[in-house]
């Protein structure tokens, strides 16, 4: 009887060390959190970010590996996983999901923003590996009214005490991989443009007269909702392979823009330099580079 490929997996579709290995830099990036409905509520946590600096490629050996949704409304996010069966004898690295925000903050690779009267943020759940860098920081705690901002991969971002919604957490910027993310000002890669990923999500804003709702954190977070009949009030949801928190629901029981937001769903980049040596994700080259890019949400492999 033929076994079952997943752990087994190396031996059936490579040797490790049948030849020599080359080296690859890697990114990954959990899905973020939800910001949930509600009156000022808390902003979700970016996905939990791992970046490994040198990883030796086995070349013949597939690699497993899966990317992370961003959590609904109100949900955690998911986790972005790579090498899941630990082929070729390298390590395995999960950024994990963003905790979603208050009510009832959770944790995650970072967690979910706290809300009104003092109610704490999530911690942070993103474990460390081994040659790799981890990132991830605590969601703000609750200050007196508004919903505070879900943590970020660059910190924990500062509390708000007035009406406005607290920001979310800064991403984390990585100057190699700036084919995807969002620019220092928050807005999509071009292409050339980016390399900032996972931003917290901004918080829900209390009563009063055109209030906005926190900004999102720079790496995808995104802006939680207003009160007030002014323009641009509404939440929005953390931005797609980014790991980008979702804004959180603002307002009061008389009005506001109390729908919550979606978190952004992770991604995982591969690059190395000079031309192509594996396979997988969509390719690209610039400035020496060749780069393997997955961006959709389920499980995926790398050849190398």
């Amino acid at each position: 009887m033929t076994p079952p490929l997943g752990a087994n997996k190396a031996a059936v579709m490579g040797t490790a060390g049948a030849s020599t290995g080359y080296t690859v830099e890697i990114l990954v990036v959990g899905g973020g959190g939800g910001g949930p409905n509600g009156y000022y509520a808390g902003g979700g946590g970016a996905g939990g970010v791992v970046h490994a600096g040198t990883y030796t490629i086995e070349p013949g050996v597939e690699y497993d590996l899966t990317i992370g949704a961003g959590g609904g409304v109100g949900a955690d996010g998911n986790n972005t996983t790579w090498n899941v069966n630990a082929e070729g004898g390298g390590i395995t690295m999960t950024g994990n999901g963003g905790g979603h925000g208050h009510p009832n903050a959770q944790p995650g690779g970072s967690g979910g923003g706290g809300g009104v009267a003092a109610h704490a943020g999530g911690a942070s759940n993103q474990p460390d590996f081994a040659g790799a860098t981890s990132y991830g920081n605590a969601g703000q705690s609750g200050g007196s009214d508004p919903g505070q901002g879900g943590g970020g991969a660059g910190g924990t971002p500062a509390v708000s005490s007035g009406k406005e919604g607290g920001p979310g957490g800064v991403g984390y910027e990585f100057s190699g991989f700036v084919l995807a993310g969002t620019t220092s000002a928050n807005v999509a890669s071009d292409g050339t443009d980016g390399g900032w990923y996972g931003g917290g999500g901004g918080g829900g804003a209390w009563t009063g007269n055109n209030v906005d709702g926190g900004a999102g954190g720079t790496g995808g977070g995104g802006k939680g909702g207003g009160f007030g009949s002014a323009s641009g009030r509404s939440s929005v949801a953390g931005m797609a392979n980014t790991g980008g928190g979702g804004g959180g629901g603002g307002g009061d029981h008389s009005g506001g823009d109390i729908s919550g937001k979606a978190g952004g769903s992770g991604i995982i980049i591969i690059r190395y330099a000079g031309g192509a040596r594996g396979t997988g994700g969509t390719t690209s080259s610039a400035s020496g580079y060749y780069y393997h890019k997955y961006t959709s949400t389920g499980s995926g492999t790398y050849t190398g």
